[in-house]
């Protein structure tokens, strides 16, 4: 089954964009998927988190999991993604691991009113068009619809189009194969980033859109 992914950043006005498409086999990714009570008890202590729906609460675990740990997300996901999943194998996936095998802990993303607000309306505006663009309503681009939010300064969003499993998203989001400067993977993993919205809309009976957006407070 065929992935896309798209990126882009809005760091001090510099706009950077990315794409990148995987191929892979149809199966689903098995993995040990006990839950990480700390985390989670986290995530649902903040008021916004019940109001998502369960693939947008999936993949914020799962964000927040692995900035908790990299070293151990990548042990416990990555490296067996990779055996089950031969093809995804690329210098990409090879420098990933380098990464993660150095990084310390990051801080849990928190969720943002007007990201989620965001997020979400992205996700369903892509989903209606049957489109893949961080061009939305009125034929918005991303900054002009984070000034239009009120978000300036710092910013980011990233977009999967795929299948509805979110540790499948992450692990390829932060592959990033055939994205020039691995986008996607910075911005999940870039420290300045602490707030975030996701939002998921079902392009087809097979394929779901993900949005999520960063922010910095």
């Amino acid at each position: 089954m065929k992935h896309l992914a798209l990126c882009i950043s809005l760091l001090l006005s510099i706009n950077v964009f990315s794409q990148g498409t995987v191929v892979l086999n149809d199966k689903p990714f098995e993995a040990q998927r006990k839950p990480d009570t700390a985390v989670y008890n986290n995530l649902r202590r903040q008021p916004l988190f019940n109001s998502l729906d369960k693939s947008e609460r999936e993949l914020l675990y799962w964000v927040n999991l692995m900035r908790k740990d990299p070293m151990a997300f990548k042990s416990n996901y990555v490296l067996p993604f990779l055996d089950q999943f031969p093809e995804a194998q690329s210098s990409e996936s090879k420098s990933l691991i380098r990464r993660l095998s150095s990084l310390p802990a990051l801080s849990q993303l928190t969720l943002s009113p007007v990201l989620v607000g965001t997020a979400g309306d992205h996700a369903n505006y892509l989903a209606d068009k049957k489109v893949i663009s961080h061009t939305g309503r009125g034929g918005k681009g991303f900054g002009a619809r984070m000034a239009e939010a009120g978000v300036t300064g710092c910013g980011g969003e990233n977009i999967f189009d795929g299948q509805d499993d979110g540790l499948m998203v992450l692990v390829l989001l932060l592959i990033d194969t055939g994205v020039p400067g691995t986008g996607h993977r910075e911005a999940l993993l870039n420290p300045e980033f602490t707030t975030t919205g996701i939002g998921v809309a079902r392009m087809d009976s097979r394929r779901v859109v993900f949005v999520q957006q960063f922010g910095c407070n």
